[in-house]
């Protein structure tokens, strides 16, 4: 999960800073607002980052869980939502929705997997 937020959050500010090369890379068509809407992904896909970020340190075993599944739906939304987006297909696009999906993949694969390394603190000390 520390890697996904990572990744979420590069991607994240890349939309910020450079949206017009994100969309071009993407192979999105031009429209008017593509920029705001660039850069409004950009800013779901930073708090979804710090989310995921401190989901992964920060709770125990059942919110983990729950953070998993989450992301197993929002990793597949999101690659499926760029394969069929208007425009030309880019070897980046090809690249966001393989990713995109492998991140789904693993995390439905792992999620019946106890988590590893992740252990609650005892109460009453």
């Amino acid at each position: 999960m520390v890697l996904d937020s990572f990744m979420i959050g590069i991607s994240g500010f890349t939309f910020l800073v450079f949206p017009v090369w994100a969309i071009n890379e993407l192979g999105m068509p031009n429209f008017l607002e593509r920029d705001w809407y660039a850069r409004f992904a950009g800013l779901i896909l930073v708090a979804l980052s710090v989310h995921v970020g401190t989901t992964s340190r920060d709770v125990g075993d059942k919110a983990f869980r729950r953070n998993a599944i989450l992301m197993v739906i929002v990793s597949a939304s999101v690659a499926s939502s760029v394969y069929v987006a208007p425009g030309t297909v880019t070897g980046f696009r090809l690249f966001v929705v393989t990713m995109g999906g492998l991140w789904s993949l693993l995390y439905a694969v792992t999620l019946p997997i106890k988590t590893v390394g992740m252990q609650e603190e005892p109460t009453g000390h």
